[in-house]
């Protein structure tokens, strides 16, 4: 399973529109040719993610839209990311229900996609109700646009808060899962259990924590102790999604300091966090390959990392085989 992120979908489709040319052009085009012909021969697949396709749509471009969404659904035959607090949630309550059992978390791919690419695959469903939301919500893709934009005012504040303090790239990691894992989820899984009102992507998180909380009840706690200790301690910051978003969110801060925080940023974070537990390969910009192989962040869940200039490798990797699997 490969993952294309947005820039490298958007040379697919530019191409496809005459709008490359020279070598970016020629490899653009081999690429499409060969990512089709892996597609139709059953040997990859490349799946959307509502991530990916919410980013497409904010370019304005309506003939670079739809050609991005032809490309996008012929190389993934329906099969689709679930939106990214989804695969979060459903990690934590996996995560806390092993820890329950006093065995290793294993992810699955039912956790991220909506069908098996080892079976039938999905034509419908999450695809095309991806699909169907990004065209018919213009205030919620405006609504991200927002968010891309208090992301990078948000992290460049960070960044000053702490220009001051000697933190290592660990301890940077640890403080940025944990305020993550906090934010996102565990706050609003409290205020949820308090019955206060949440947006609906808190709120997605919430009920998915709200259903690990009734795991808890059914053996006996009646209180969601078990839960929140495990909220609580370390075991939670190695959820996968937790874990990739720190882990980048650090890399930045520490590899890169005088980088600064870009808007694709937050968009970077969201997308590779969802994909590169489930993926074989992901391909994207040079600058986020080079973080991703940095501190063992792709290497962990076993991912091959490649740019749109390491395409003949990736070929070449391919066509040696076999193609292994994801867990």
């Amino acid at each position: 399973m490969v993952y294309l992120d947005t820039n490298f979908l958007s040379d697919l489709a530019k191409v496809s529109l005459g709008g490359l040319k020279g070598a970016a052009a020629r490899r653009a085009e081999e690429a499409l040719a060969f990512f089709t012909s892996l597609v139709d021969s059953g040997v990859a697949i490349f799946p959307n993610s509502w991530s990916r396709q919410q980013e497409a749509e904010l370019r304005r471009q309506a003939e670079f839209q739809g050609a991005a969404r032809n490309i996008a659904a012929r190389l993934s035959r329906g099969l689709c990311f679930r939106p990214h607090l989804t695969i979060l949630s459903n990690q934590i309550e996996r995560a806390f229900i092993a820890h329950l059992n006093g065995v290793d978390y294993s992810r699955t791919w039912q956790e991220a996609l909506t069908g098996d690419p080892r079976g039938p695959i999905c034509t419908s469903t999450e695809n095309d109700a991806c699909q169907s939301w990004v065209q018919s919500d213009p205030q919620r893709l405006q609504h991200r646009r927002l968010v891309k934009t208090r992301s990078r005012e948000y992290h460049q504040q960070r960044a000053q808060q702490r220009a001051n303090l000697t933190l290592t790239y660990e301890d940077l990691r640890a403080a940025n899962a944990r305020e993550y894992a906090d934010m996102i989820v565990l706050d609003p899984a409290r205020r949820f259990l308090r019955r206060e009102d949440l947006d609906s992507d808190h709120e997605i998180a919430a009920t998915m924590i709200g259903g690990a909380i009734r795991v808890a009840a059914d053996r006996g706690d009646v209180r969601g102790t078990s839960f929140w200790d495990f909220a609580d301690s370390a075991a939670i910051l190695k959820v996968p999604a937790i874990d990739i978003w720190a882990s980048i969110e650090a890399s930045i801060e520490w590899d890169e300091p005088s980088r600064g925080w870009h808007k694709s940023d937050h968009h970077d974070l969201e997308a590779l966090s969802d994909v590169l537990p489930y993926s074989d390969a992901v391909f994207c910009d040079r600058n986020m390959k080079s973080i991703l192989s940095k501190h063992a962040i792709a290497s962990r869940y076993r991912t091959d990392v490649y740019s749109m200039r390491d395409f003949e490798q990736f070929r070449r990797d391919v066509e040696a085989g076999p193609v292994r699997c994801a867990p």
